[in-house]
């Protein structure tokens, strides 16, 4: 049964992210987001392979097979946070919905 206090909390901090993504391109630290249709989907998974990759690391040192790094709890949230919110950008290129279908917030 899904946890749907959690499930909105962590929702929440997906968009949140999302949204700290979004600042971070305006300001010029990122090139671009997902988000854009103009970015080609291999190199879009390239990004969230990487993504995944620091969460296989935090999850070694977790089980102290790798020693450099946060092992912590909050490490390896902020990481599957940062995965979960990229794949929602990249969602975003592909679903184009009428503006009278979007849900209100």
């Amino acid at each position: 049964m899904v946890d749907a206090e959690k499930a909105d909390y962590l929702l929440a901090l997906i968009l949140r992210e999302r949204e700290r993504q979004e600042r971070l391109r305006q300001e010029g630290r990122f090139k671009h987001t997902l988000n854009e249709v103009l970015i080609q989907e291999p190199e879009k998974l390239a990004v969230i392979m990487e993504e995944v990759g620091e969460i296989g690391k935090n999850v070694l040192r977790r089980a102290y097979l790798v020693s450099d790094g946060d092992p912590s709890t909050p490490a390896l949230l902020d990481e599957l946070l940062q995965t979960a919110a990229l794949c929602l950008a990249w969602g975003e290129a592909l679903v184009e919905l009428p503006t009278h279908r979007r849900p209100e917030r």
